[in-house]
């Protein structure tokens, strides 16, 4: 059983002048782009109503302000939802204070998809985006910050989010180069995250997790994460660095369990976690 979110598509249309296509050469068919869109549509988008990701034109946006976040599209996101950050009343302040400076403002958020569907509408003057099965793998911070603001008050989605804009990157990687996990390594990388953070993407981790989550346990692989299922009561919760310093335990290094956090999520995590792992002994470590 994956625990994977069944792919999540939506559509968009943009005028082309908030668009830029981008392609690694000139052969290749696969595209990316780059776009200005406004966050009552990152509202849409992301929602976890699927009739809403699919409707393009929406005459009454009134209707976004009771839209809920669909979780599913952090999934491939390195980073947990952090409460408490500092960086959150500012997004919210900026984008009811100062709307038409979010774009400039805010880092962005970045989309991998299976496959995106360009169309050009009539007059050549705008163009249809669909996009299939895509996570959300940088931005989830300023996403979930952007949906927190929608739901404070039903007119903040007409007063100012309408008015707001942000940076939007979709890619199509190549997914046999695991090229969706270097996006979001590489990129995160250039901030301060811990190497724990960065691993918690890995095809590893997530088998720890499901295998886990099959016997009631909780594997938290992301700061600010809960768990796998939300409403779920699970027997017990454990983090994914407190299971690693408990593989560094055992492996004979109990010394050097507490104060190598950075060793354990790099320098030997291969054979904590993968060469020397036994996934079957994982509920009783």
């Amino acid at each position: 059983m994956s625990i994977r979110p069944k792919d999540i598509n939506a559509s968009m249309i943009l005028s082309k002048d908030a668009l830029m296509c981008y392609s690694e050469d000139s052969k290749t068919t696969a595209k990316s782009y780059i776009l200005r869109v406004g966050c009552d549509e990152i509202i849409r988008i992301t929602s976890n109503n699927e009739q809403l990701r699919a409707e393009k034109n929406i005459e009454d946006i009134s209707k976004l302000a009771y839209s809920t976040l669909e979780y599913g599209v952090l999934f491939d996101n390195v980073r947990g939802f952090v409460k408490n950050s500092k960086y959150n009343p500012n997004i919210s302040a900026t984008i009811k204070n100062n709307p038409s400076k979010f774009f400039m403002y805010n880092n962005g958020i970045t989309i991998v998809a299976n496959s995106i569907s360009a169309t050009n509408l009539a007059g050549n003057r705008s163009m249809r985006l669909d996009i299939n099965g895509f996570q959300i793998v940088i931005g989830g911070q300023t996403l979930r910050a952007i949906h927190e603001f929608n739901k404070e008050n039903i007119d903040n989605i007409s007063n100012y989010l309408c008015n707001a804009e942000v940076l939007l990157r979709i890619f199509m990687p190549d997914i046999d180069s695991n090229d969706i996990h270097k996006i979001a390594e590489y990129t995160n990388s250039q901030n301060s995250i811990k190497p724990s953070d960065l691993k918690s993407l890995s095809t590893e981790q997530i088998n720890i997790e499901r295998y886990l989550d099959e016997h009631n346990i909780a594997y938290i692989r992301k700061s600010g994460d809960t768990g796998s299922n939300e409403n779920k009561n699970y027997k017990h919760m454990i983090k994914m660095e407190v299971f690693g310093q408990i593989l560094k335990a055992i492996s004979g290094y109990p010394e050097k369990s507490t104060n190598s956090m950075k060793d354990i999520f790099e320098k030997d995590y291969d054979n904590l976690f993968i060469s020397n792992f036994d996934i079957t002994s994982a509920p009783i470590v």
